[in-house]
């Protein structure tokens, strides 16, 4: 529903809020690391984004996936600023609370009655991820940037179907 909604963005700060929020839902990132990004971070060509601004001041590369490389690439004809993700001035990047607050706007928008956080995109990204990827924590891992593999546990959720499959057998 929230990415419906995201479709139907029309002005500059709507487009914005887009590839923001698709970032967090497509990449996995940190919000702290997304609004760290410069527009000369993009590397469509090698299909990554270089994160200046990582977890523990580390800097690090994810991988963009192709939807959301078109979404950007689109995006970044419409602004001149050097942030990826301008505030108010172009010359600075878009606060953090800035975007809680536009989070919930979308989400009202999209009829998301339930109370979803920014880092809960992140969430989002990491369930779909191990869903897709039949539960694989290392990729899970290497996706999210953790250092730990416990980290990575906490996004694999409760037990599924899986668990009664393979206990009861053919």
């Amino acid at each position: 529903l929230l990415t419906d909604t995201l479709a139907t963005a029309k002005t500059p700060e709507e487009q914005r809020d887009r590839a923001l929020f698709l970032t967090l839902l497509e990449s996995g990132i940190r919000i702290g690391s997304a609004l760290g990004l410069e527009v000369r971070d993009l590397d469509f060509e090698g299909r990554v984004a270089y994160l200046r601004v990582a977890k523990a001041g580390r800097q690090d590369k994810v991988y963009l996936p192709s939807a959301l490389r078109t979404v950007l690439a689109d995006y970044v004809t419409t602004h001149s600023s050097r942030w990826l993700f301008p505030g108010r001035d172009p010359d600075a990047a878009l606060a953090d609370r800035h975007v809680r607050r536009q989070l919930d706007l979308w989400l009202q928008r999209a009829g998301i009655r339930r109370h979803v956080t920014v880092h809960g995109l992140r969430h989002s990204f990491a369930a779909r991820l191990l869903e897709r990827s039949g539960g694989d924590l290392l990729l899970g891992q290497q996706a999210l940037r953790h250092q730990n593999i416990a980290s990575t546990l906490a996004y694999a959720g409760p037990p599924s179907d899986r668990l009664a499959e393979v206990l009861d057998g053919p």
